[in-house]
């Protein structure tokens, strides 16, 4: 009995102290644009906006605000910003849960176009009081220049 106990218990500390999974960076050659690498509600990114990284140097910047109030840490994703660049979005601090991106549309042109859907509660949407800022970081199968970011 005191060994089904033990057993079991081993198996719930396991299951509480789980890492997120890591998103994969490599992109398929079969022709996609971008692949999500991280999508939360809490991402220390007080300020709205969009922009573009073109260098590790930035990028470090952005993953040690984000991993500044989180155990464990995201990884650092590995980025070849000569074929590639790194798209961020903020919605800014909000007092309330139910903000997200919900969608990327891509645009392929003279610059490869990025829309990104934002979505708010609506007044009668029940949502969680708390301090939240939405965020999405994208890997574009593109270099930084020739990208534009639209926010919708």
């Amino acid at each position: 009995m005191k060994t089904c106990l033990l057993a079991l218990s081993l198996i719930s500390l396991s299951s509480c102290c789980s890492k997120k999974g890591i998103v994969n960076q490599t992109l398929k050659s079969s022709g996609d644009d971008f692949i999500t690498i991280l999508k939360e509600s809490n991402t220390n990114m007080i300020e709205e906006g969009a922009y573009v990284i073109d260098n590790n140097k930035d990028l470090k910047s952005l993953y040690e605000q984000i991993n500044a109030t989180r155990s464990p840490n995201f990884e650092l994703p590995v980025v070849d910003f000569k074929n590639q660049s790194v798209i961020v979005a903020s919605m800014g601090q909000k007092t309330t849960g139910g903000f997200s991106f919900t969608k990327v549309k891509v645009n392929k042109g003279e610059r490869t176009e990025y829309i990104i859907y934002s979505q708010s509660p609506g007044p009668q949407d029940r949502v969680t009081t708390a301090m939240t800022t939405p965020g999405i970081v994208l890997l574009a199968n593109q270099p930084a220049h020739s990208i534009q970011v639209i926010i919708k």
